[in-house]
């Protein structure tokens, strides 16, 4: 036995063996409660190892049917391929092959430890009770082969932690200013439910004869991104909005209408709304002047306009992810910094409404270049540099038939190797995003690069175990720097350390989400931009 599943064999061993070592905790003398005492110890020492290095990789759902709490190991899911192959990628070929060599001499050990245990059982005659009184304080002895065994599983368990920690990667960025880092949140979250409820607006309350999917682009060009790390505007919240009509996902070259929706206090409620997406961006764009036309409103509460910012008819340029990523392209380092900063408050504003959903890649992310000086207000200020992400969604009339064809069925139970799907599909994606400006390749360039040539995963299952590899290597780190790869970090594997120093998990249907998000990943980020020199 020379695999992974070596890993299982010697979690499920320890049960049995702290099991035998118990049955003599209440015999005559303390040295074997102190045998099983140590017995426990050790198993737990490697139960942790085994669980952080399958949390960093894995679905919390796999790692409980891998390392269940009952000591009931399955050892057939120790024998799935694409298991290997993930924990082989997320350690490392040499790692692997090392921590296989400890785990087969802890492994014999334990077996040697069960069978001269398992001799230790009572006799049922008297002088079979008097031997094994004998036997048990011979185990129990400072000296003994059981007492000298257990301690070298303890020290071969000690260095198979140190060989596969990579605790340094662990997020322990917390101290920022608090009154900056409260301000973007506050003004996140009015901005979410702002862009959720237009979202609604524009899919539920508007017709038109349309039999394909329109593109609809939410941008970040507003007063929470404009400016979120300084002190508050004094005007309402805006958003600039990219329309297109033309169906498929495929980012236009240039903005073909530019819409600012606003929010203001409802004040018509009978006032006619929009019914028809098409008319409305067929108009504003053939307009030559700012004009403002109702949306529709939502819970009486306020209604949304739309006129357009670019009334001097200049079609403003909009360049996709892998646009940034050519040479030429103009984007200094702390350019991406910046980007990559915009991108996350982007995303954990939107992470909750219908704009940002499973589906959501940053490979339909495009990035919208800062408006013209005669279209500034004295009290905006905007950096030349600056790159607005857009991020698109498809839209359908509420009028259109979806083809019978294109309904999913519904799907079978899931399997083993389906558990590898993630957990929290927008943060892997945002990290990988994040990974891409870093390193100014594609992922699958990387993968190219540095995978093995027998890889077989999944896409997605290929990235992150890709992603996991470039951190415990600190090839992000010497990119960027330490501050950025705990961002990626906290994005990829979801886990960081808090104030207190305790272990946490970032989870983004939790009510602390965005404070947590704020302080592991945009505070990070924000020092990593504004550190940084041109």
């Amino acid at each position: 036995m020379s695999g992974i599943e070596l890993i299982g064999v010697v979690l499920s061993l320890y049960p049995i063996v702290i099991s035998l070592a118990k049955k003599y905790s209440d015999l005559k003398g303390s040295n074997a409660a102190d045998l099983s005492t140590k017995v426990v110890v050790v198993s737990q020492i490697y139960e942790g190892i085994i669980k952080r290095i399958l949390e960093s990789a894995l679905p919390y759902q796999q790692v409980r049917l891998l390392v269940p709490s009952d000591g009931l190991v399955d050892q057939t899911l120790w024998q799935d391929p694409i298991l290997k192959e993930s924990l082989r990628v997320r350690i490392g070929e040499v790692k692997l092959k090392v921590s296989l060599e400890y785990l087969e001499k802890i492994r014999m050990l334990l077996d040697q430890v069960r069978t001269e245990l398992d001799n230790l059982c009572p006799g049922t005659d008297v002088l079979g009770r008097v031997m094994t009184r004998i036997k048990t304080i011979r185990a129990g002895a400072e000296k003994s082969p059981i007492r000298e065994k257990i301690n070298q599983i303890k020290d071969l368990t000690k260095e198979l932690r140190d060989l596969l920690d990579d605790r340094p990667f662990i997020n322990t960025y917390q101290q920022f200013q608090s009154q900056r880092s409260t301000f973007v949140i506050n003004m996140s979250q009015p901005a979410g439910s702002q862009a959720g409820e237009l979202f609604e607006l524009i899919k539920e309350k508007y017709t038109c004869a349309c039999q394909k999917p329109h593109v609809v682009g939410v941008g970040c060009y507003c007063a929470t991104c404009a400016q979120p790390l300084t002190d508050p505007p004094t005007f309402h919240s805006e958003w600039a909005f990219r329309l297109a009509c033309h169906a498929g996902l495929e980012a236009p070259t240039e903005a073909p209408t530019t819409v600012l929706f606003e929010t203001v206090p409802e004040s018509d409620p009978e006032a006619a709304a929009i019914r028809d997406l098409c008319s409305l961006v067929e108009e504003v764009a053939s307009e030559g002047a700012v004009r403002k036309v109702r949306i529709g409103a939502e819970n009486n509460r306020m209604y949304m306009k739309a006129a357009r910012i670019d009334a001097n008819g200049k079609k403003n340029p909009i360049m996709t992810f892998a646009d940034l990523r050519q040479p030429g392209n103009g984007l200094t380092p702390k350019d991406r910094w910046e980007l990559a900063l915009r991108l996350c408050l982007a995303i954990v504003q939107l992470c909750e409404t219908p704009w940002v959903n499973e589906s959501w890649t940053w490979d339909v992310c495009v990035s919208q270049v800062s408006p013209d000086d005669n279209d500034r207000s004295d009290d905006r200020s905007y950096e030349n540099s600056i790159k607005f992400p857009v991020i698109f969604r498809e839209v359908y009339s509420v009028g259109y038939q979806a083809d019978s064809a294109s309904i999913q069925t519904a799907v079978a139970p899931m399997q083993f190797a389906e558990l590898l799907h993630d957990d929290e599909p927008v943060l892997t994606k945002l990290g990988l995003a994040l990974i891409e400006l870093a390193m100014g390749k594609t992922m699958e360039d990387i993968r190219k690069e540095s995978a093995p040539a027998d890889w077989t995963a999944s896409q997605i299952l290929a990235d992150r175990c890709m992603a996991i590899n470039l951190l415990q290597t600190g090839k992000i780190r010497r990119e960027a720097s330490v501050a950025y790869a705990n961002a990626v970090h906290v994005c990829i594997n979801r886990k960081f350390t808090d104030i207190y120093g305790n272990p946490s998990q970032l989870v983004s249907k939790h009510s602390t989400f965005l404070e947590r998000f704020k302080e592991t990943v945009l505070m990070p980020l924000f020092e990593v931009w504004k550190r940084y020199e041109v």
